[in-house]
């Protein structure tokens, strides 16, 4: 299966970062667990959530962390389309090598035609397969600086955060699977 939204939002890019793992839960229990899942994550990713959230929190514009969405700083984004039980794509437009992200509020509908040279674009996309007897719940991100300028600025900031960013993201898979494979609460 390909990604479809993912595609139309932010078919150019130049960093990438693939994450996947096998839940055995059908589609729908997964794509429920992954707007409901809390991931309390390391103490690595903690801190490194904590750490990059500080200028936010120091000018009292960030929530503690506690749900997923909160914890890997996906409250910013803008949810740029939806399949049910197959594919979420969500986007945001910054300077993210500045202290503060440099976010730049726009509309969704905005994003994949937005091409101002001092931003960047990144995009977080959730795929679920289905795949035997359970779900290959696979999460991409991608970042197209739109301009030489943009991409240079970009870059060591990327070699900084990947490595936190891959730890965050399989976390964040981690969380989902635990939550799809939660027994069902009986209906009252």
């Amino acid at each position: 299966m390909a990604w479809e939204l993912l595609e139309r939002n932010l078919p150019e890019y130049r960093f990438v970062e693939r994450h996947q793992r096998f839940v055995a839960a059908s589609p729908a229990r997964v794509w429920a667990a992954l707007h409901t899942a809390q991931v309390e994550g390391s103490g690595i990713t903690r801190a490194a959530v904590a750490l990059r959230m500080l200028p936010a929190r120091l000018s009292g514009r960030a929530p503690v962390p506690i749900r997923l969405f909160d914890l890997a700083g996906m409250a910013n984004f803008l949810r740029l389309g939806e399949i049910p039980e197959r594919e979420l794509v969500l986007g945001m437009v910054g300077q993210f090598w500045r202290a503060k992200g440099g976010l730049l509020p726009i509309d969704p509908e905005a994003f994949a035609t937005f091409a101002d040279p001092a931003y960047a674009k990144l995009a977080y996309g959730f795929l679920l397969e289905p795949q035997g007897s359970g779900t290959l719940l696979r999460t991409e991100t991608r970042v197209h600086g739109l301009s030489a300028e943009s991409v240079r600025r970009f870059w060591p900031y990327w070699i900084m955060i990947r490595p936190i960013s891959g730890l965050i993201r399989r976390e964040i898979l981690a969380g989902i699977g635990r939550e799809a494979l939660e027994p069902s609460e009986p209906a009252n």
